[in-house]
This record gives C-alpha cells, structure tokens and sequence, in this order.
C-alpha cells in the first residue's frame, strides 16, 4: 500500500471556539492552523495558510528534476520559445547528463560548474558556455522566488573556462562585397547541358543588411513607415528564428539613425525591383507574395544563394562586416548607436540635439568608409 507524502483534512468550524481549523501532515510532521474569522473568507484562510505550509515543505524536499520541471512550465508560460528552448536544449545537453535526480539542495557548486565544464569540453563555442551560465543562473531566480532550497552560485563564481574560444566569424572580405554588389543573377546548370539564369530575389535585403549593420531580424518588419523624414530608419523590433516578434536584444535595440546614400540608393533598386514584379507591399522587403518574410525562409535563400557568390560567411555575418568595414572611420560612441549595441547611457535620450548633428557625422563617415570598400562606380548613390 502506497504511503500519502502528506494529508489534508478539511476544515472545520469549531462553534465552541469560535474558529475554522484544519490538520495537515507531511512526512511525519503534523500542523494545524486556525482562523477566528467566520464564514467562507475564515474557511479560505486557513486552506490558504495550510497549503502555503505543505508547499514550504515541497521546497525544503524538492528534487532537481521536479524543480526544473516547474521552472520551464514557467518559462513556456512567460517568455518566448526562443528563450525556453535555449534553457531546454542546455538541460538536455549539458546539465542532465551531468547531474542526476538528487534533492536540489543537495547539488553542489562543484557540479554546477561541472555542467559548463561539460559543455567545453564537448566542444562548444565560449558564446555557448555563456549561455549555459546564464540557463543556470535563470534556474537560480526561479527558485528564490519559489523559495526552493538550493546551492546554485552567483554568476560571479560559476566561470568559463579559459581555453574556450567564440564561434570564429567569416567576414566578407572586398571581393566578397564586390561580388555581393554587383551580382543581381545567379546562372546554373540543369542536367548537365541547360544552363539557367536566375535573378536573386533577396540581394537587395543582403546588401541592405551590410551597408546598415542591421540584425537579419531588424529587416523583417521594416515597413515604408520606417523611414522619416531627413532619411532617419528607425528600428522598433525584430522577428526571431521562430518568426516571434521582439523588442530586440537590449535596451539600445529600439534605436534610429540615418541611412547612407549607399543605403537609400539599394531601396531604391529594390522598390525598382518590387514594382518590376508587379509586388505591391507595405513591407521594404517582403515576401514573393507581398507578405512579411519568415525568418528562417530568408536564411535558407542566403545559404542557397551564398555559394553562388563565392561567399562562406553566415548571414549574421553580414551585420559584422558593416562593423569592420566602418570601425576605423566612425567612432566608437556612434557606432553603437547605430548597430544597437548595448551602452550604460541612453545618449538619444540625453543630448537630443547633439544626437542629430552625430547621426548625419556617423552616415557620411560609413559611406566614406564603403567607398573606399567598394569603389566609388558601386558605393556612388543615385539621389533618392
């Protein structure tokens, strides 16, 4: 026969007392609690005070499995699957098959650090080992506000390891941005004899990715609306790999900045492009059908594409390209607010009017740096 874990009776009214009272018991240890308030709100408070116990004593007992169960149930519940799926794939990969079920307080730091331990030594990139610190440190929050007792360590104790390096990036080098540049059509060979010429439908979107330094999400939901007046982009969000909308990956994210004349000149050639099909969309650079581009959609055509071109790099790669191409012309202060990376200061929020003398500096500098990339018959902008 099975033993209960804990029992619960119902409350009563004691009328001779004056009160609600309930009984409850958990692996040997018995309470009662009581309320002096009549009625139904009596009744609920003692329920109330009675579960509030059994779960304190959940927490002081519960096992690293169940809490982490508990903990994605929560993170399905509150944030994006992109999220959820990362925390999901480093427990799968690195943190079950380094820890087994044992009460959570009873994991040591040691194991802990094991578990980015395991990730390095199966190969990953320092990027990920970060991002298994940080599922760690995730899991560590929700069990303080559930008040689970653990042994998981700050952030500030749980280290990376030092022979682990990042994911190394390809940038494209000036031939790769010629050839970016001045390709439209891609010719391939059919069976062997039919050799068959095809326009890439998506070059402008790529072009536009490297002359801005724009996150491949950043371009999705761009509308003609995000353009305002004096040529100003501004970026109000970003679709994922799941095609979730977002608000981008730090505070700097939701920006704006001006665009160069090589940036006006290549949405010129691809609203010449949209209208040539017979596309019509309040989207920049949307889909085939006039609709908004899947994500995922537009990094298959660039893995399709890239080879084509003679080009390794990721499309990703593209946003640090514009980084390297205009790191040495454009200072560092106006180079962050133009890629969105994240500052200690919001500088737009604080020097409005010097903001707007610095974004027009920070676009002739970038174009002044492709020119010298791509050469003035390519990076030269028809005017808009």
């Amino acid at each position: 026969m099975a033993v209960k874990k804990y029992t619960t009776a119902e409350p009563r009214w004691l009328a001779q007392y004056g009160r609600w009272q309930v009984n409850v018991q958990k692996d040997g240890r018995r309470k009662t609690f009581s309320s002096s308030i009549a009625g139904r709100k009596g009744r609920a408070e003692v329920m109330a005070r009675a579960t509030e116990w059994l779960q304190s004593m959940d927490a002081d007992n519960i096992r690293l499995y169940a809490a982490w169960e508990r903990f994605m149930s929560d993170q399905q519940k509150n944030t994006s699957k992109s999220n959820w799926i990362k925390h999901d794939s480093h427990w799968r990969t690195h943190i079950k098959p380094t820890i087994p079920d044992k009460r959570l307080d009873s994991v040591t730091p040691f194991e802990w650090q094991a578990c980015i331990n395991h990730a390095a030594q199966n190969g990953a990139s320092r990027r990920t080992c970060i991002n298994v610190r940080a599922t760690i440190i995730r899991f560590r929050s929700f069990c303080e506000l559930e008040r689970f007792a653990h042994t998981i360590p700050a952030s500030t104790v749980l280290k990376v390891p030092k022979n682990t390096r990042f994911k190394k990036r390809i940038i494209l080098q000036p031939d790769d941005l010629y050839r970016l540049f001045t390709t439209d059509h891609i010719t391939k060979t059919v069976y062997g004899t039919h050799i068959r010429t095809t326009p890439i439908y998506y070059i402008h979107a790529w072009r536009f990715l490297v002359a801005t330094g724009l996150r491949p999400g950043e371009i999705i939901p761009l509308t003609h609306d995000s353009i305002g007046k004096g040529g100003i982009l501004y970026i109000d969000g970003s679709r994922n790999i799941l095609n979730e909308h977002t608000d981008g990956k730090n505070q700097n994210a939701i920006r704006k900045f001006i665009l160069t004349p090589l940036a006006l000149r290549i949405l010129d050639d691809q609203a010449d492009m949209l209208k040539q099909r017979g596309i019509i969309s309040p989207y920049l650079f949307p889909a085939p059908d006039g609709g908004q581009i899947i994500s995922s959609r537009l990094t298959r055509a660039w893995c399709d594409t890239r080879g084509s071109l003679g080009i390794k790099s990721r499309m990703y790669d593209l946003r640090h390209t514009y980084v390297s191409v205009v790191k040495s012309d454009v200072p560092d202060p106006l180079l962050r607010a133009t890629v969105g990376h994240s500052t200690k200061m919001d500088t737009y929020a604080v020097y409005a009017h010097e903001l707007d003398g610095d974004m027009q500096r920070a676009a002739d500098m970038a174009e002044v740096a492709f020119d010298k990339v791509l050469g003035g018959d390519i990076a030269n902008p028809k005017t808009r």
